[in-house]
């Protein structure tokens, strides 16, 4: 599969004085942001150069470790630099980086003379891979179908970025978050760039190139960075986190999803019960569980299958039994909410991280020819396919 995993956006921090600041940057902030958080009269330029800068008043541990009680921070969009304009450009190739480091070490050396970028420490850098000509249904039954999968307890959904979001859509966005305590070391998302695009009001080239994307991205904080990354310099830091960058957004996705959840494929309730009479030979009470937790699961009022599997098995051996004859016939409990689409092959070929597995292939293959005016999509290989079903062999057994 085509490697198009790339950098988004970086953000470097610098930790200094108030008098410093006041020296080098002016002493008027141009806009208060919020308490104790400014933006500076170069952020004027963030639109053209791509950098947004502003400084923070440092929290009380940093003000302990550093010795400093401001900080200076650089939020880099990569694909706005002036090296890309006119055209939507990701830092995905290794001249791409060496371009935007030039860069961003001109536009530091031009407003703190003293400073360069190894001044700087990485503490963002956000690691993203693109899947195009996804139908905009079908990345939100994605993230619907995410959401209500189980999350290792590693992980956590972001309930504080859909609480503090005004009118955030669930079904645009799926965030597991990495925490220590109260710090963010990780997040893995999944999103409606298309969506999100609209909603950063970018221009129109930009929105017909994401028109139908579904973006995953990894943004990774000082925590992880400081983990994954030996190097001594913030140059040689950022080159490290490029070199492997679809190795840190493939770990995370497989921590998150075990084998047998990213490699199950998904069906509607409809044909998930047919489905599952026809693969079991002569096991009734098999059946009746597989389907009735399915049924459980399909309501809207249970968020996920662990509280599915709460709720239907009455021990944790029982619930592992059921989730094991799901792992059998290569099928998800999890269903399709969406009825339009009979059949959505499995989260790791959908991502793009493996070709579809022979069930996608195989039911892909037979309701296409067992259904009409339905809608199918497979993403293969980087080719996708689109379009709605029409019977040609009603005798043909799955």
């Amino acid at each position: 599969m085509k490697n198009n995993y790339f950098i988004d956006t970086i953000e470097l921090t610098y930790h200094t004085t108030f008098e410093y600041i006041t020296e080098k940057l002016g002493t008027v902030p141009k806009k208060c942001v919020k308490k104790g958080e400014f933006y500076y009269p170069t952020s004027l330029e963030a639109n053209r150069s791509g950098i947004d800068m502003r400084t923070r008043k440092c929290s009380k541990g940093e003000r302990h470790r550093k010795g400093e009680n401001y900080k200076i921070v650089l939020r880099i969009a990569t694909g706005k630099i002036p090296y890309f304009k006119d055209e939507v450009k990701h830092v995905e190739m290794r001249d791409d980086l060496d371009k935007m480091i030039y860069y961003v070490n001109e536009f530091i050396k031009f407003r703190m003379p003293d400073l360069d970028i190894n001044d700087f420490e990485l503490t963002r850098i956000d690691i993203t891979k693109d899947i195009h000509k996804v139908p905009e249904t079908v990345i939100k039954e994605y993230i619907m179908l995410m959401r209500r999968m189980f999350v290792p307890d590693k992980f956590e959904l972001n309930e504080q970025l859909e609480k503090n979001t005004k009118d955030f859509r669930k079904e645009d966005s799926f965030n597991a978050l990495m925490k220590k305590g109260n710090t963010s070391i990780a997040e893995f998302v999944v999103y409606n760039k298309a969506r999100a695009a609209i909603d950063q009001d970018l221009t129109g080239t930009e929105l017909e190139y994401y028109k139908n994307t579904m973006r995953l991205e990894l943004r990774c904080y000082k925590s992880y960075i400081r983990k994954m990354a030996d190097e001594t310099t913030t140059i040689e830091i950022l080159r490290h986190m490029f070199e492997r960058r679809s190795y840190f957004i493939e770990r995370e996705f497989y921590r998150i999803f075990d084998v047998e959840e990213r490699t199950q494929s998904f069906l509607n309730i409809y044909w998930l019960k047919k489905y599952i009479k026809r693969s079991i030979d002569g096991k009734p009470k098999h059946k009746k569980y597989m389907i009735d937790l399915s049924t459980i699961l399909d309501r809207d009022s249970l968020p996920n299958i662990t509280d599915a599997r709460l709720i239907y098995c009455d021990s944790h051996s029982s619930s592992l039994g059921v989730m094991n004859w799901f792992d059998d016939i290569h099928i998800s409990p999890v269903t399709i909410k969406n009825k339009d689409y009979p059949f959505l092959q499995s989260l790791s070929s959908a991502l793009g991280f493996n070709d579809p597995t022979p069930t996608d292939t195989r039911l892909y293959e037979y309701l296409l020819k067992r259904t009409r005016n339905r809608k199918f999509y497979l993403n293969a290989s980087d080719n996708y396919y689109e379009f709605e079903g029409v019977p040609r062999c009603e005798q043909e057994e799955c």
